[in-house]
C-alpha cells in the first residue's frame, strides 16, 4: 500500500487506532478489501476504545501469546447509528484457542409490503362450464344493454370494464386472484 496522506487516511477510516499487535500480510489485504468495498473493522475500536483484555480474539498454543486475529465487519454506513459497540469476551470456555466477538447493533426492520393481488380472467373455465357461461352472458347482457343508452365512448368503455369486473367477481365466474 502506499503512505500518502489519503492511503493513511482511508487505512485509519478502515481500521481505526486501537488494534493489538502488528499488520501482516493477510491482515493488509483484509484493510485494502475493506477499503474498496465502503467497510470497516468493528473491533479495532475506530468508533469506541476498550480495555485490551476486551481485544485480543486468539491465544497461541500454551498461553505464550495474544492476538487479535478475528474481525467483525460492517458497512461504513453503519458506524454512527447502527453499531453500539463490538469487544471480545475473554473467559469464556469454548474449547478454542479463540475468543467469541459481540457486536450490539441497533436495527430498524422495515415492514414488508404485500403485493397488490389483481384478479384475472379464467377464460378457460367459462369455456368448459356451459352453465356459468350462460348465466354470465345473461347477466352482462342485461348491464350493456343499460349502457348502451351513453353517449361518450370513454363513458361506455369504463362502464362496461368495471361492470364486467364486479360481475365476475361477485359471481366468483371465470377469475383468478394473481394468476
Amino acid at each position: 500500500m502506499s503512505t500518502g496522506k489519503g492511503a493513511a487516511r482511508e487505512i485509519k477510516d478502515t481500521v481505526g487506532p486501537h488494534g493489538i499487535g502488528d499488520i501482516n500480510a493477510r491482515g493488509e489485504r483484509l484493510v485494502e478489501w475493506c477499503g474498496e468495498h465502503d467497510y470497516f473493522i468493528t473491533n479495532t475500536g475506530t468508533q469506541f476504545q476498550n480495555q485490551p483484555r476486551r481485544c485480543w480474539t486468539g491465544m497461541s498454543p500454551g498461553d505464550r501469546g495474544r492476538n487479535q486475529i478475528d474481525f467483525i465487519i460492517a458497512p461504513k454506513r453503519f458506524r454512527n447509528y447502527a453499531i453500539l459497540s463490538s469487544k471480545s469476551m475473554p473467559g469464556t470456555d469454548c474449547g478454542s484457542g479463540h475468543v467469541p466477538l459481540v457486536c450490539v447493533m441497533r436495527i430498524k426492520l422495515k415492514k414488508l409490503k404485500k403485493p397488490k393481488q389483481t384478479l384475472k380472467f379464467q377464460y378457460d373455465a367459462l369455456k368448459k362450464n356451459v352453465e356459468p357461461k350462460r348465466k354470465f352472458n345473461v347477466t352482462i347482457e342485461n348491464k350493456f344493454a343499460v349502457l348502451d343508452e351513453l353517449t361518450e365512448v370513454e363513458q361506455k368503455w369504463g362502464q362496461k370494464k368495471e361492470c364486467t369486473e364486479n360481475l365476475s367477481q361477485r359471481k366468483r365466474i371465470g377469475s383468478t386472484k394473481n394468476g
